[in-house]
């Protein structure tokens, strides 16, 4: 069973039970704290889902994620290392929930493998923080480990992890283990989204790199270390590009989509035939990451911390489920029998009105139009009648609807 409690539950110390954590002030907004928050991708989540946030308490060390974070969140409340934070600092602030995915190199298969005695024990600095102050909900996201480290993770936070995959939700393979207490987690639904999807418009074709083996229309023969020797990688799969002549490196080809980012992110696609390079707005795109949100620090910087960040989409998924179900998320003509949200993404900002549960009317203000709208048509699984403005101007550009007919989708379009 996943995202259940277990019986010795860090807060049941088997002496007389303590009050329960208070409830969250949604009206008033909600006090964060987010440990090792790197580029701020929980911030970005909440934003997204339009869960007002009242403070938003950042441990960070790295000081580019931490420009990066004040320039999109000039109010965040930046604290230092964790290992500095003291009980008393941490009591006044009345967190509502703590958030944070602690340094992973050394559970990683690619890491080091020291487990507990290298990096990752600043694990046990999370856990001394939420022992301490105690919140309403809390996550804790890692990645994929041995068995051992694994158990001992889900001991000291009291709940099983729940596994996801970054790939229901965008373009990248990014498998996942997130401890919470945040109720009724299920899997995300597959968005179906491909490379192809996210990489539009022209790309720099890498000439002559020694992975490429062969080239086929359509198709090319990717070094691999394998007894084989190689894979094809046809139109719209990516290519892993690091250490091209490395005899000892597998799997460099993912099948629609890329394989997980690390800090280098270095991939390219069939595109056309061609292999091509990704740039750093599609690594942005790959972690469901604003358009140029990273764009204050330098390139190399910007691929560290995107690689080393969350999927906002999959934190969105989490994140959701502490909306009390009779909260409205957005205020738009509101009366009994109309329910309205507000979903953004980027600068991307998408209103929708539902009544009787079967039709809505959606309001899309974006500079792109048909494929941004058709997908997030998609994402939230609706007929609708709608409207696409331009982002700035707010002038119509296209007057949609979308309806079915004996299963398949029909999307009309009118200027």
């Amino acid at each position: 069973m996943i995202g259940i409690p277990m019986t010795n539950s860090l807060f049941d110390s088997g002496q007389e039970k303590e009050l329960p954590p208070k409830e969250p002030d949604f009206e008033k907004g909600l006090n964060i704290l987010s440990l090792f928050d790197g580029l701020s991708g929980g911030q970005i989540a909440l934003d997204r889902l339009n869960i007002k946030v009242d403070n938003y308490y950042a441990s960070e060390i790295d000081k580019y994620a931490i420009q990066v974070a004040k320039h999109n969140y000039p109010d965040t409340k930046h604290l230092g290392s964790v290992i500095d934070l003291k009980e008393e600092d941490l009591l006044k602030m009345n967190i509502d929930m703590l958030i944070g995915g602690s340094p992973c190199q050394s559970f990683s298969r690619s890491g080091d493998g020291t487990g507990f005695d290298g990096k990752s024990k600043l694990f046990w600095e999370y856990i001394r923080v939420l022992k301490t102050i105690k919140p309403k909900y809390f996550l804790l996201e890692n990645v994929m480990m041995k068995k051992e480290w694994e158990e001992v993770i889900t001991e000291a936070m009291g709940v099983q992890p729940i596994q996801i995959c970054s790939s229901l939700v965008s373009a990248q393979k990014r498998q996942r283990l997130f401890w919470t207490n945040i109720p009724n987690i299920k899997q995300p639904e597959d968005k179906n989204i491909t490379l192809s999807d996210i990489v539009t418009g022209d790309r720099e074709i890498i000439e002559d790199n020694p992975l490429v083996l062969d080239t086929q229309p359509k198709l090319l023969k990717i070094r691999n270390a394998t007894k084989q020797g190689y894979l094809y990688a046809k139109e719209g799969d990516s290519v892993n590009l690091e250490v091209p002549t490395s005899k000892t490196r597998r799997g460099r080809v993912g099948v629609g989509k890329t394989n997980t980012l690390n800090t280098a992110c270095n991939y390219g696609m069939v595109k056309n035939g061609k292999l091509v390079r990704l740039n750093i707005n599609d690594y942005e795109a790959l972690q469901t990451i604003p358009k140029d949100y990273t764009a204050t620090v330098s390139e190399n910087q910007r691929r560290k911390m995107i690689g080393n960040g969350w999927t906002i989409d999959v934190m969105c998924h989490i994140f959701k489920n502490i909306i009390p179900k009779n909260k409205k998320v957005a205020s738009q003509k509101i009366d009994e029998k109309w329910l309205s949200e507000t979903i953004r993404l980027g600068k991307c900002i998408v209103s929708y009105t539902q009544e009787d549960d079967e039709y809505v009317w959606i309001y899309f203000a974006y500079s792109d139009s048909k494929r941004d709208f058709k997908r997030m048509v998609d994402y939230l699984k609706v007929k609708f009648y709608g409207m696409i403005v331009e982002y700035k101007t707010q002038k119509p550009l296209l007057f949609a609807s979308h309806s079915s007919h004996q299963g398949n989708d029909i999307y009309r379009w009118e200027h």
